[in-house]
C-alpha cells in the first residue's frame, strides 16, 4: 500500500506542495472510506446508516425525529426517508407516532438489535481506526487543529454550517483521542 501511496502522492506531475497535500488527503480519505464501507457491510449497514444509528444512540439518547438527525449527518443532503425505511425494515429502529403542537410526527427509537450491533461495531471498529494508532495524543490534537484551520478556510464553500462543524469536530475529537 505504501508503494501505491508513493506513486500517487510523490509523482512529478504535482503543481506544488498544496496540490501534493490535497492528493495525499484524497488518497487517505478514499482508503478509509473503502475500508469503512466494507467493514459496515458485515453488519448489514452502510456508513450513512451507521452514522444515523450512532447519532440516535449517542447524541439523542435513543430517541429523536428525522429532522434533528438530518442536521447532524455528514452528507450534504441525506435521503432520510430511505435510510429510516431500510433501518426500520432491518429492525434497527422503530417508529412511534406522536402529536406535538398539533402536528403528527414519528419518533424514531433505537432497538436492542441496533444497540447490540453498535456495541459489537465499537469493539471491532479499531480495525478501521488503525491509522490513528500511529499517532500519539499530541499528534491527534495537532491533526484536528490543522483540519479545523482547513475547514475554516473553506467557509462559504462548505455546505456545513459553523455549528454543525463544531458539533462534528467535538464528536470526532472524542473518538480520535480515545482511539
Amino acid at each position: 500500500m505504501r508503494t501505491k501511496y508513493n506513486r500517487v502522492v510523490n509523482q512529478g506531475a504535482m503543481l506544488n506542495e498544496s496540490h501534493r497535500i490535497s492528493t495525499a488527503l484524497t488518497y487517505f480519505v478514499s482508503m478509509i472510506n473503502y475500508a469503512r464501507q466494507n467493514f459496515f457491510e458485515e453488519y448489514g449497514l452502510t456508513p450513512q446508516k451507521f452514522r444515523l444509528l450512532f447519532l440516535l444512540q449517542n447524541q439523542f439518547n435513543g430517541k429523536s425525529i428525522s429532522k434533528q438527525l438530518k442536521e447532524y449527518m455528514t452528507d450534504e443532503n441525506p435521503d432520510m426517508s430511505r435510510l429510516i425505511t431500510h433501518l426500520t425494515i432491518s429492525g434497527f429502529i422503530e417508529k412511534q407516532p406522536a402529536i406535538i403542537s398539533g402536528k403528527r410526527i414519528e419518533i424514531l427509537i433505537i432497538t436492542k438489535k441496533a444497540t447490540d450491533t453498535l456495541e459489537s461495531i465499537t469493539k471491532s471498529e479499531m480495525v478501521i481506526l488503525k491509522p490513528m494508532s500511529a499517532l500519539n495524543n499530541d499528534d491527534k490534537v495537532n491533526l484536528l487543529n490543522i483540519i479545523e484551520k482547513m475547514v475554516r478556510a473553506t467557509e462559504g464553500i462548505s455546505y456545513y454550517s459553523t455549528q454543525q462543524n463544531n458539533d462534528l469536530q467535538q464528536l470526532s475529537l472524542k473518538r480520535v483521542i480515545n482511539a
